[in-house]
């Protein structure tokens, strides 16, 4: 029930911050006590069906703060690993969820349509719930579990 709660909480944020005309990144990042680990560009996004999953590579040109960099991510459905200028960077359990900065919409590995390259983004990093952060969670949803041999180390100490 907590996730649903959320899930709620966090659509009637980014509904406020639509009908006021503030940010829903911020409003987004606010309610989810989120971090805003980057913005730009899409430049490029592959995509594999293999059984009932969709996985592939996202590839992010940064802008603003961001300029010069290039943000990376692979999903297996959901977005799971990211390197920031190919070094790794925050993975699962915690969250990584590229959005649109105007609308507050989260784009799905499953619409295509939506990846069009020069499409301006923002992408939100959430810390997983405790339960993930567990040795047993670490062993279901961590890098290691999808063939990366990368450390998972929380999202609230890479950004930092």
């Amino acid at each position: 029930l907590e996730s649903y709660s959320k899930t709620i909480n966090i659509g009637k944020a980014i509904k406020k911050a639509q009908d006021s005309g503030d940010d829903p990144i911020a409003a987004i990042v606010e309610a989810t006590e989120g971090y805003k680990i980057f913005e730009g560009e899409i430049v490029a996004k592959t995509n594999e069906n293999s059984y009932a999953f969709r996985w592939g590579n996202g590839w992010i040109k940064g802008k603003g703060d961001f300029e010069g960099r290039l943000f990376r991510f692979w999903f297996k459905n959901e977005n799971h690993v990211s390197w920031l200028d190919e070094k790794p960077w925050i993975t699962s359990p915690d969250g990584l969820n590229v959005i649109d900065p105007k609308t507050g919409w989260g784009l799905s590995n499953y619409w295509t349509a939506e990846w069009e390259h020069g499409r301006d983004v923002t992408v939100v990093g959430v810390r997983a719930e405790p339960i993930w952060r567990t040795e047993k969670g670490l062993r279901l949803l961590g890098p290691k579990h999808f063939g990366f041999d990368i450390e998972w180390k929380p999202i609230e100490e890479v950004v930092k």
